[in-house]
């Protein structure tokens, strides 16, 4: 591993759903604990995954607050980046000839 986890091996260590790139996580998804995956390649790269193991994600309660937290943390990045394109294309100046 070439990221922050080639400190521990590339051990990404827990994670709930919704917190790694989509084709990464859809192939965990795959995976019974001791599988490993065949290669797998995302936006940040190839990947060779290893499911050590699952446990539950909380009370539902917990999971719907996780969920709830992740819709808004996307909804205020979505936010961030239209006024930060308004913004730029305010600023600018292109002259077409």
């Amino acid at each position: 591993s070439q990221d922050s986890s080639a400190g521990n091996g590339g051990d990404l260590g827990w994670f709930a759903d919704g917190m790694l790139v989509a084709p990464f996580e859809e192939a965990v998804h795959k995976l019974k604990p001791g599988q490993i995956s065949a290669p797998v390649r995302t936006q940040v790269g190839w990947h060779i995954i290893k499911l050590n193991d699952v446990r539950e994600a909380g009370t539902p309660e917990e999971r719907q607050q996780h969920a709830v937290r992740q819709y808004l943390s996307q909804q205020q990045a979505q936010q961030a980046t239209t006024n930060l394109l308004r913004e730029l294309h305010s600023s600018s100046y292109v002259e077409v000839r």
